[in-house]
């Protein structure tokens, strides 16, 4: 696997709103990306990188379909896991504080932000 920065991957995303891969710079290989979960004591989770407008639509979605209470339940980062962790992306790439999307206050506290990159 090899790791490619967030601006990397964010300046290769699509306009569409159907396409869900990216076209690596280092090998051309078209793929979607992922990021490792790094957290004290726990093994590394992967999960899905969402693009920012399929990030905004699915917090639209939860917000519309749930409410957006659903952000401050207690099992929200369990129940949806993959939006759960992209707002932390999100919320860290523009220095934004996290800690309320955290209950617990434990679940964020790791270096989680290794997006990577699986050749096919």
């Amino acid at each position: 696997a090899e790791y490619m920065g967030e601006e990397d991957i964010l300046s290769a995303v699509p306009k569409s709103l159907q396409m869900y891969s990216i076209k690596c710079p280092a090998c051309q290989t078209n793929y979607s990306p992922n990021f490792e979960i790094l957290l004290p004591k726990e093994k590394k989770k992967s999960v899905n990188f969402l693009f920012p407008a399929i990030f905004f639509k699915e917090v639209n979605n939860l917000i519309e379909n749930k409410s957006p209470d659903i952000f401050f339940k207690p099992d929200f980062y369990k129940l949806h896991k993959t939006t759960f962790w992209n707002m932390i992306f999100y919320f860290r790439l523009i220095n934004q504080p996290y800690f309320m999307l955290d209950l617990n206050y434990k679940t964020t506290t790791g270096d989680i932000l290794k997006i990577i990159h699986k050749p096919p």
